[in-house]
């Protein structure tokens, strides 16, 4: 006798693993250059501070002090960016383990429910729970905008074109 073959969701369960897997270590990564930018930041700000004293009594010239000073304007343009990366890594981790949760059944109970879009008067809505809790709404809507959780309301709630069906 054969193994069956495996769930597609299984698949898409093991994918979704390994880049979210993937994601933690490249957000570890990100931390550690975070805090080593902070730290090296918080340096050259003291050595802009002992280099502003050392020209202040002249020993040196002032115009020294543009060193320390564009160094410290370099790294907050790099610390800037690791910054946006590491927003970037988290969203995309999140966008994972929604869906995970999803392939897990877990997302009851998570998410924008879409109860303002719910109208009494329509035909079908209630039957089909839409919208609420645990509904079809609550299960679909990835929208971060109101917008985008607009158009997927209407989309639930207008029926389809006859060539469609």
């Amino acid at each position: 006798m054969t193994n069956p073959a495996p769930e597609p969701t299984d698949a898409v369960r093991a994918e979704y693993l390994k880049r979210l897997d993937s994601l933690q270590t490249t957000r570890a990564g990100l931390n550690r250059r975070h805090r080593s930018l902070g730290i090296a930041k918080v340096a050259l700000a003291g050595a802009l501070l002992v280099v502003i004293g050392v020209a202040l009594a002249e020993f040196i010239s002032v115009v020294w002090v543009l060193a320390p000073l564009a160094a410290i304007l370099v790294l907050a343009v790099i610390h800037e960016r690791v910054l946006q990366k590491l927003a970037h890594c988290s969203r995309t981790m999140a966008f994972y383990e929604c869906g995970l949760a999803r392939i897990d059944n877990r997302w009851m109970g998570t998410g924008e429910t879409g109860e303002r879009f719910q109208k009494a008067s329509h035909p079908y809505a209630r039957d089909l729970d839409l919208f609420g809790e645990g509904s079809l709404y609550q299960l679909l809507s990835m929208a971060r905008t109101r917008a985008g959780q607009e158009a997927l309301a209407k989309w639930l709630l207008a029926p389809a074109a006859p060539e469609t069906v």
